[in-house]
């Protein structure tokens, strides 16, 4: 478990705020981050084990949280499928985060 006091303020707000979207760049910005450098922020960021393991963290307690898991996103999106006339295609960019969902 990563303990949040060895993270700043604004590492924190962006762990929180990188789960909203999954986009490094927007939650640095979110975060407090500047807009000029939050590419590179959210880069740098990403690439702290710390930041990285809290993220982690933080996305296992809100799949347990949720009851969510990989199987129960694929059953969704299959009845989804089979059983309404909705496009499935839409749903396809947000099949890339159930990586971080447990099996």
């Amino acid at each position: 478990m990563v303990e949040t006091d060895t993270l700043t303020p604004k590492q924190e707000r962006f762990c929180r705020e990188f789960l909203v979207d999954m986009n490094g760049t927007k939650a640095s910005v979110r975060a407090g981050y500047s807009e000029k450098t939050a590419y590179s922020q959210a880069s740098r960021l990403l690439r702290n084990a710390k930041v990285a393991a809290h993220i982690a963290q933080l996305q296992a307690e809100t799949a347990k949280r949720l009851d969510v898991t990989v199987d129960s996103v694929m059953a969704l999106l299959r009845n989804l499928w089979h059983d309404s006339r909705v496009h499935l295609i839409a749903f396809l960019p947000s099949l890339m985060y159930c990586s971080a969902l447990p099996r």
